[in-house]
């Protein structure tokens, strides 16, 4: 028998980001998020939404990126590029603001 994770199903090179705290910032923060997966190289690109942001590498598995407080208040995908293009994305891994949700009403 064989167990199969999403790490062993892709390249060593390939990031696979789990988890980024906080996950909920306030509008209008700069803040430190830490990013927690596999798989991370030295030196790479961490993007929030569309948004580069400036990021360290602290080890293979944890990522420091530093948020401007100009991002819109929105949820954004976290996405983490190594060197030699290979990247990884955590959907949704970012609240910036509070997300109102109005009642559907249909006829």
């Amino acid at each position: 028998q064989a167990n199969l994770d999403d790490i062993s199903l892709g390249s060593w090179e390939t990031p696979v980001v789990t988890q980024s705290l906080p996950y909920h910032i306030e509008f209008g923060t700069s803040t430190t998020l830490t990013i927690h997966g596999d798989n991370f190289i030295n030196s790479p690109e961490v993007h929030i939404g569309n948004v580069p942001v400036n990021s360290r590498w602290v080890d293979e598995h944890t990522l420091e990126a530093t948020l401007p407080a100009n991002l819109p208040a929105a949820i954004y995908d976290i996405w983490v590029k190594n060197p030699g293009e290979s990247e990884g994305v955590l959907g949704g891994g970012l609240a910036i603001g509070k997300q109102v949700y109005l009642p559907l009403i249909a006829r």
